[in-house]
This record gives structure tokens, C-alpha cells and sequence, in this order.
């Protein structure tokens, strides 16, 4: 008889852990599993984690990129539900006990998956039952953001889409052409939605449901940040700052072989990774948030990628397994993490209460102490074996 996937990873996490996987008490020591793990690099593409994971008092929700989304015990990372769906690269988002998410709808190639309608879900998130599902004609590509009675996604090939929450009936959108499964993030403040394609970057007047303005962009943005009354992105050609109100470019970095990740906006600061791929230099930048100018910037031996920022320490996953801590006023390095097998991180860390909590690309999440870079629990999503409703999506 032919095994589902869902039976054969709970095959799997029943023969690695004896039934029942729960967060590692020792993350220093690689978690039990099948032996065609490699040792370092990258792992079960559809097990990647390459969207931030969503923390809530006392849950942490995952996705991955070609997979399920996951809810894990906040203290010990001990799984809890499974929910079936078809890969993310967007954090879910929680309210009033209902996780909100949407997927790729994918089917097995990924090469095929900027050519699949996507879907969008409520899930309970005390059991994982799914509360309605809806289907849309692109790919939910990054992370839903709730506002009042409506649930929006930035969706491939249509812009912003509006659900009502209960029932996941679509209430509006607003088109903009928002190409490409891997563009920039749906940021949402006060009454507007930024946003950008391959060629602009817009701004979404969310109660005309209309676009306010739009830009041309030099390169397609990267993760937007919103704050100092500017929008913020980084691309292939550096970092741009444009007036959240017009659309006018405030400053722009050049960086002509560098890629910039999205930013992390702080108080005085807005902090960006670099990558130079030819040259192999990597580094992490403090821009001046009002002028553009460099601060500081730490060099190190890394692909880099979004940082966070959290309580004077800015959090910065990068391609060696490392998660770096620095403090956001010098650049200097606090502390880190080093993950056992070198899996890369691509996500940024969500941070709460002292404790980040960050994917990489084989699959594990891990709850980390934020000053110290000591891991305080680790679980393997491909050797969960949680239970899954009947209702999960298939």
C-alpha cells in the first residue's frame, strides 16, 4: 500500500524518537532522524523554514516552504498540531484564537508553483481545524496583516486582497500588478498598504481601496519596513527611503554588486544586510534613518539576511548557521548562536521576551536566548509526528 506523506513522516518521527519528538533539551547535540540527513547546507526542501515564525503567549506557529504549518509549545517546542497545506514563505498571523495563513497550493515541482492559484486559510489554533479556506488566482506571497473585520494578503499577479475574517468571503481588492512568487512584503500603517513589483513600489489607500501613488522603483524592493514617516526596502541596488505620504525619494544607497535584504527600523537607525556574492564579503550596515549615511557596518564570512531588532540588540540570520547578536549602537558582536549542522537561516527572528525564535532551511526551528545565543529548546519539523485534523487542507 502506498503511504500518504503525512503517514510516512509520522513513520519516520515514530522510528527516530519512539513515537514522539519533543524539543530537544540538548539543541548542541543534532536531533535524531533519518541517517540521509547531510551535515550541513540544505535539507527536505519542503521542510525549509523560510518565514518568520509567529509567537503568541503560549504557541509558536511555523510554516514551510513547501509544506505544512506547524504549532509548537512555546516552552518546550513540543509539538502540538500539524495542519496540511501547500508551503508558505509568509509568518502566519494570530488573533482571537485563529491563525490566518495562505500557501502556494503546492503540488510537487517548484518550479511549477508561480503557475498554481494559491489558497488562503482560517485554523483554529488550539487544535489546528480549519475554520474556512479560500481560493484565490495568484499565490498568498508573504505574511497576511489583520485590520479590524478584514484579513489582507499581497497576492501574485493581483496586489492586495481583503477577506472577511469570519468567513473568508473576499471583500475587495485592489490591483496593482504584483508579479512574481518572491517579491517585496505587504506592509499595513494606520489607513495604507505598501507594497511593490517588479518595477514600482505602491501605496494602497485601504478605505478608497484604491492606489494613493506609485513609484518607480530601481529594483524590485525587498521586504519593506515602515517608520521616521518614510517606507524603506532594500534591493540589488542598495537601500531606498521615500515619503510615506508622496512617494518621493527621501535618500538611496548605491551598491552596484551588493544585494540588500529588507531593513530593520529602529529609533535613530535603519539596519540592512549585505551580500556581495562575487567577492564573498558579507556584511550588516546601521544607515542613518534621516540621511542615508553609514554608522557602522560588521563584516563577517556569511550571507546575511534580514536582521531583527529587539530590546538594543539587533538579531541577524545568516548562511552558516550562525545567528549573530550585535548591539544596535556600535556593531559589536554580543553574542551568537551556532547551529550544529551550518543550516542556513533565511528567516528573520521573531523576538519575545528575551527568547528569538528562528527556522532555517533543514527543517528545525529553535528558541534561543537573545543575550546569551544559547539555544533553550530545538525541534525537527520533519520527524513531528503531531496530530493532524481531518479537516486539515489537503
Amino acid at each position: 500500500m502506498e503511504l500518504t506523506r503525512r503517514e510516512l513522516l509520522a513513520r519516520i518521527g515514530a522510528v527516530a524518537t519512539g513515537g514522539v519528538l519533543a524539543g530537544c533539551s540538548d539543541p548542541s547535540v543534532a536531533p535524531a532522524g533519518p541517517t540521509d540527513r547531510p551535515s550541513r547546507g540544505f535539507d527536505h526542501p519542503e521542510h525549509r523554514v523560510r518565514a518568520s515564525p509567529q509567537v503568541t503567549g503560549d504557541a509558536v506557529y511555523a510554516v514551510t516552504l513547501y509544506g505544512d504549518l506547524y504549532a509548537l509549545d512555546r516552552a518546550s517546542g513540543e509539538p502540538r498540531w500539524t495542519f496540511e497545506m501547500g508551503g508558505s514563505r509568509g509568518r502566519p498571523a494570530v488573533a482571537d484564537g485563529v491563525v490566518y495563513t495562505g500557501d502556494f497550493n503546492y503540488q510537487g515541482e517548484a518550479d511549477d508553483v508561480e503557475a498554481t492559484d494559491g489558497r488562503m486559510f482560517a485554523v483554529d489554533a488550539a487544535t489546528g481545524e480549519e475554520r474556512w479556506r479560500t481560493s484565490v488566482d495568484g499565490n498568498p506571497v508573504h505574511a497576511p496583516t489583520l485590520r479590524g473585520d478584514l484579513v489582507l494578503y499581497g497576492v501574485r499577479d493581483v496586489g492586495v486582497v481583503a477577506l472577511d475574517r469570519a468567513t473568508g468571503e473576499e471583500a475587495w481588492r485592489v490591483r496593482t500588478g504584483y508579479t512574481g512568487a518572491y517579491r517585496s512584503g505587504l506592509a499595513v500603517d494606520g489607513g495604507a498598504a505598501y507594497l511593490g513589483n517588479d518595477e514600482h513600489l505602491f501605496a494602497v489607500d485601504l478605505e478608497a481601496r484604491e492606489i494613493d501613488w506609485q513609484t518607480t522603483a530601481p529594483a524590485t524592493p525587498v521586504d519593506i519596513a515602515l517608520g521616521h514617516g518614510r517606507v524603506y526596502y532594500g534591493s540589488g541596488e542598495g537601500v531606498r527611503a521615500v515619503d510615506r505620504a508622496s512617494g518621493e525619494r527621501a535618500w538611496s544607497t548605491e551598491a552596484t554588486v551588493w544585494s540588500t535584504t529588507g531593513p530593520a527600523v529602529g529609533d535613530e537607525h535603519v539596519f540592512v544586510s549585505k551580500n556581495d556574492f562575487f567577492e564573498n564579503r558579507h556584511r550588516v550596515v546601521a544607515l542613518d534613518a534621516a540621511s542615508g549615511e553609514t554608522v557602522w557596518r560588521h563584516d563577517h564570512g556569511w550571507a546575511t539576511f534580514r536582521p531583527t531588532r529587539a530590546e538594543g540588540r539587533l538579531l541577524v540570520p545568516t548562511g552558516g548557521g550562525r545567528l549573530l547578536v550585535l548591539d544596535t549602537a556600535t556593531g559589536d558582536e554580543l553574542a551568537r548562536f551556532a547551529e550544529p549542522r551550518g543550516m542556513w537561516m533565511q528567516c528573520s527572528p521573531t523576538v519575545r521576551d528575551g527568547i528569538a525564535y528562528v527556522g532555517n532551511n533543514g527543517g528545525d526551528v529553535y528558541a534561543v536566548d537573545a543575550a546569551s545565543g544559547e539555544a533553550v529548546w530545538h525541534t525537527w519539523l520533519h520527524a513531528v509526528d503531531a496530530p493532524t485534523p481531518e479537516e486539515g487542507a489537503t
